[in-house]
């Protein structure tokens, strides 16, 4: 199953920023600390597949993977002067621009000695996500991870929509997220709705002063929620899923949040289309597996092909209007089909 839309968006997005950043560093050679140069193009370069690196000029394929590879030697670390920042890392809106940024600060918009913190922390997060072992492990790995990574966020919930009519909040950090939902759902409005349908991110700085959802602002006036950050997590299909996060101050979500949930988003996004694919998976092997023993029966027991057998298993199927693996399911486990008409 291919990754799902919302992932293609993100990692678009973070690999024309990467392309962006490897051309800018191949020109402007005396602007950057070598030791900045060395994390921002091997930052950029992690981020692109081999076709996309081919496909670059000669000169910025070239000057990149020497600046990468110089990554592997020990350097002397940059020496300039940065900020102290109470968060482990700090994002700003300038991840890859024409001009260099100002002294102390990374080509990533990052202090130029926190620059790689910010990948590191995403990288063993995408890590810790593909090692949960099935669908609903990964979303309460992802909330739990968004709450405690995005800034801002004290509390993070993901809502699907089934068929683009069944909507249901299938993880959470804590109670609030559901009553949150409770009352979007109530009142058929709400920013968990719009990023499922409409938008990939929403914003809500004042919950309480927010005039664009009003029936959901009433319902949501007694609730301890006084800012909101949704972003679209997939939409495969008729359906959809959206990471929605929550804190109770006011004005909580800043530009950093933005850009640090755009980031998470798009590794949530792709961990969560490959848990769906290996459980899928998996109950297609299951289903596979369950058939061929009905074939089994029905093989020994009236001493038919395997062809014959499941012609057999087909015909009941269309006889009862049950599924295949309904039919099979009964057959293993109480030796008989079912009568028609049931």
């Amino acid at each position: 199953m291919p990754p799902c839309s919302a992932a293609r968006v993100w990692t678009a997005a973070a690999r024309s920023c990467a392309r962006a950043e490897l051309i800018r560093l191949s020109r402007n050679r005396c602007r950057a600390c070598a030791a900045c140069r060395r994390a921002s193009a091997g930052a950029a370069m992690a981020v692109l597949t081999s076709p996309e690196l081919d496909a670059l000029p000669a000169r910025v394929l070239s000057r990149a993977r020497r600046d990468s590879s110089a990554r592997m030697r020990r350097s002397t670390p940059c020496t300039r002067t940065a900020p102290v920042y109470r968060r482990p890392f700090r994002v700003t809106t300038r991840m890859a621009t024409d001009t260099a940024g100002p002294p102390g600060e990374g080509h990533l918009g990052l202090p130029a000695e926190r620059e790689p913190d910010l990948a590191a922390h995403l990288t063993r997060i995408a890590r810790a996500l593909q090692q949960q072992h099935g669908e609903q492990e990964t979303m309460d790995a992802i909330v739990h991870a968004a709450a405690g990574t995005i800034p801002g966020a004290e509390h993070a919930g993901i809502m699907t929509v089934l068929g683009r009519r069944e909507i249901r909040t299938v993880a959470t950090t804590g109670d609030l997220p559901c009553e949150v939902d409770q009352a979007q759902l109530a009142s058929g409005e709400g920013p968990c709705l719009t990023a499922l349908y409409d938008e990939k991110i929403v914003s809500v700085p004042d919950v309480a002063g927010d005039d664009r959802w009003p029936v959901f602002i009433g319902k949501a006036a007694d609730l301890e929620v006084g800012s909101m950050l949704s972003f679209q997590l997939f939409v495969q299909d008729e359906d959809l899923g959206a990471l929605n996060l929550y804190s109770a101050r006011t004005g909580a979500f800043d530009d950093e949040s933005w850009h640090v949930g755009s980031l998470f988003a798009g590794h949530a996004a792709i961990a969560l289309a490959s848990a769906q694919e290996r459980s899928q998976l998996s109950a297609a092997v299951a289903t596979r597996d369950l058939i061929g023993q009905a074939k089994g029966i029905l093989m020994e027991r009236h001493q038919i092909t395997a062809d014959q057998a499941f012609a057999v298993l087909t015909r009941a199927s269309q006889h009862t209007n049950l599924k295949l693996r309904d039919i099979a399911e009964q057959l293993t486990r109480t030796g008989r089909l079912p009568a028609p008409g049931r």
